[in-house]
């Protein structure tokens, strides 16, 4: 049966396309975080396995991260185009700050402290790692950023929702979902939403291991992507060619204007690409190239 492991969003076009190209009756792994499920009956089928790993916290962004200390992967996404995540200071959520302030003293003196940060203050990890305990937080801190653990280290009954934000202001750029989800697919780790953070880097860290040592005797490994081209897709394309350059990659591009370019792009580096007219991304794509994540293929 032919594996096919799916990063895009459900949509009716979706499930047809795969009818036509003679996929539907294939092994499906689908990443499916709420933006990509769409509630359509079509994919209502039993050949189907939903994975929607928790992603959160430092823990996991730095876990990650250690997939791209291998050189030679890197180079491979050089070469190819890939985006790759990267870290910085999140001006966005400094902009939230006001809204922690007010619950406690200790809160307000971090929220001051936070408020008085430029970009320029924050240059590594080692950097933002100082900060914080420059601001009274434990060594330990990032392994406590879960709820539960905020309500007893600030002594409160409710978090602010852009407290943990800003604890991780420094962090990696961009959605990680489809990686996180696709390390799991492939090491055949079924969906366990009572995962800690720690336990689900643990998981990440073991399969960057298998990347460095090119051990690409997975359990699982898929024999199509089918992605929505978002900075995450983009970038589990890239891990993805890396262990099997002949991966057969069919993109799932929105039906607007703007993106025949892109379209053009990818079919002449050899994907297949469809229009989908329920897509809804197209801000998310048009955001990352402006930015210049990545280059355009």
């Amino acid at each position: 049966m032919v594996r096919v492991l799916l990063t895009m969003q459900k949509t009716s076009t979706a499930a047809m396309y795969l009818k036509n190209a003679g996929l539907w009756n294939s092994e499906f792994r689908c990443s499916n975080p709420p933006f990509n499920e769409r509630n359509e009956p079509l994919w209502n089928i039993h050949n189907i396995t939903n994975f929607n790993i928790p992603v959160y916290g430092v823990l996991i962004p730095a876990a990650v991260a250690t997939i791209l200390e291998n050189r030679t992967f890197v180079a491979h996404c050089h070469a190819h185009d890939i985006y790759i995540p990267n870290y910085e200071f999140n001006l966005f959520c400094q902009s939230k700050i006001d809204t922690i302030r007010g619950v406690s003293t200790q809160i307000d003196e971090f929220a001051d402290a936070i408020e008085n940060l430029t970009v320029d203050d924050i240059k590594s990890t080692a950097d933002w790692n100082n900060f914080m305990r420059s601001c009274g937080f434990p060594q330990d801190w990032s392994s406590n950023l879960h709820h539960d653990d905020l309500r007893k280290m600030f002594n409160i009954e409710h978090v602010p929702k852009w407290l943990p934000k800003n604890m991780m202001l420094w962090n990696l750029k961009g959605c990680l979902t489809d990686i996180v989800n696709m390390v799991f697919m492939l090491q055949d780790i079924k969906p366990d939403n009572a995962m800690t953070e720690q336990e689900i880097s643990n998981v990440i860290t073991v399969f960057a291991g298998r990347l460095t040592r090119k051990d690409f005797r997975m359990p699982w490994m898929p024999d199509v992507l089918v992605e929505d081209e978002e900075s995450d897709d983009v970038f589990t394309r890239g891990i993805l060619t890396y262990m099997n350059p002949d991966l057969k990659v069919i993109v799932q591009l929105p039906k607007v204007n703007g993106f025949d370019d892109l379209d053009t792009r990818l079919s002449n580096s050899g994907y297949e690409v469809f229009r989908d007219h329920d897509s809804k991304n197209a801000q998310a794509i048009r955001l990352i190239c402006k930015d210049a994540i990545f280059r355009l293929l």
